[in-house]
């Protein structure tokens, strides 16, 4: 199979031309990673394989010379329940991440961090929906994801980083009627009913719009946000059976990337300035490429996204090939043909560039390690490190202490 794959990526044993500390750093830079994992496999949307892990939240070094991680603690309590997904605070030393569960709603819940990985809990809102799986901040309001009923909470918050009063909070949710009955029913048919899986929003033309994709519906829909609440105005249609996940703004381009779970393939949009007269649609397909590497047919269902800090590369996740695609951006924004290197381990659910896109580590769920990477700016390539023991790894949230 490896003849087929077209990768490229080296083992640790080449020194990487950009290890060394770029100019300006300083002593005591290093990153902090908080790894999520799963504790509990019966009450989720899918089904892991890997082994269930005894802790919520593993906490690792990055040392930004070598690209070493070193563990510094793990964070086990009872609130902290399946975590999937990790939002930092702008300028305060907060994180917040959301339990994901099918059986009961979501929690989202929000920790102190201090320069050495120690982690308090300040704060525990309930996320008013099940399957928790992103959550969005902007400004004094925090938007979140709920996959399982698709519900999208609308919380105010306060200026130290915790939650206000509930009696302030909106919720948006779709006129279907959710359907599936557990675990099994969802995996038989997983766009039987909506799904939405991510919310970013795109300030276009003076007002602030959200883009939520809808995996179960197959559309990208479309919302403004007054600073309150959300009101949908159409959505954006996509082929059947692609199965949203994600979608990422370019910084320096009107560009969006979206990655679908269902085909893997990334589709890329213009963001237009006014919606479409005809579609209602405030995005404008361009084209599509997929994440594997050609002559690739067994099962793979496309994962995580990520926009290089530089813009010029996009990288893409592949479950089931194993595999993270990068793509070239060009300065209009096309996508090259992919290269894809190897992530070294099974299920990569999720992986995480630091700040200066130096390094990536990626979570490979079932094979219970995640994978460090360096990555040449000027080249795309990626070379591979080490691996680390982690049970369940299902997203990595990278921070510099503030």
């Amino acid at each position: 199979m490896l003849q087929n794959v077209g990768h490229f990526f080296a083992s640790k044993s080449i020194v990487h031309n950009n290890l060394a500390r770029k100019p300006g750093g300083k002593e005591g830079s290093d990153e902090l990673a908080f790894v999520c994992t799963y504790t509990n496999f019966k009450n989720l949307a899918h089904r892991p394989s890997g082994t269930l892990s005894g802790h919520g939240i593993r906490v690792f070094r990055l040392d930004k010379e070598t690209g070493a991680l070193t563990f510094l603690h793990d964070y086990k309590s009872k609130a902290c329940m399946n975590p999937s997904f990790v939002r930092f605070h702008e300028n305060k030393p907060i994180f917040y991440t959301c339990t994901e569960s099918i059986d009961e709603n979501g929690h989202i819940l929000a920790y102190r961090y201090s320069p050495k990985g120690e982690l308090t809990l300040i704060d525990d809102k309930e996320a008013h929906g099940k399957s928790t799986c992103y959550l969005t901040l902007s400004e004094d309001k925090m938007l979140a994801v709920n996959y399982w009923d698709s519900k999208i909470p609308v919380m105010s918050m306060k200026a130290n980083g915790s939650f206000a009063s509930a009696k302030k909070d909106q919720t948006w949710q779709p006129d279907e009627l959710h359907v599936a009955g557990d675990q099994k029913d969802h995996l038989q048919d997983r766009q039987s009913e909506p799904h939405a899986h991510c919310l970013e929003i795109k300030e276009i033309s003076g007002q602030k719009m959200a883009f939520v994709p809808d995996l179960g519906r197959d559309i990208i829909r479309q919302f403004v946000f007054d600073g309150e609440g959300l009101k949908e105005v159409d959505h954006v249609p996509l082929s059947k059976g692609s199965g949203p996940r994600y979608i990422k703004f370019h910084k320096n381009l009107d560009r969006a990337y979206v990655i679908n779970e269902l085909s893997n393939r990334i589709e890329v949009f213009a963001v237009l300035k006014e919606a479409d007269k005809e579609t209602g649609s405030y995005l404008k397909p361009l084209e599509a490429l997929s994440t594997l590497p050609e002559g690739f047919t067994q099962k793979s269902t496309g994962s995580g996204i990520a926009i290089h800090p530089s813009q010029k590369w996009l990288l893409a996740s592949n479950r089931g090939h194993d595999s993270i695609a990068v793509f070239k951006i060009s300065e209009t924004g096309e996508l090259s043909k992919p290269k894809v290197f190897l992530t070294h381990g099974k299920t990569p659910r999720h992986f995480q560039f630091d700040g200066e896109g130096r390094f990536i580590i990626a979570a490979n769920q079932d094979s219970d390690n995640l994978s460090v990477f360096s990555f040449n700016e000027k080249s795309g390539e990626a070379i591979f490190l080490k691996e680390y023991d982690c049970p369940s790894p299902n997203y990595v949230g990278m921070r510099a202490y503030v």
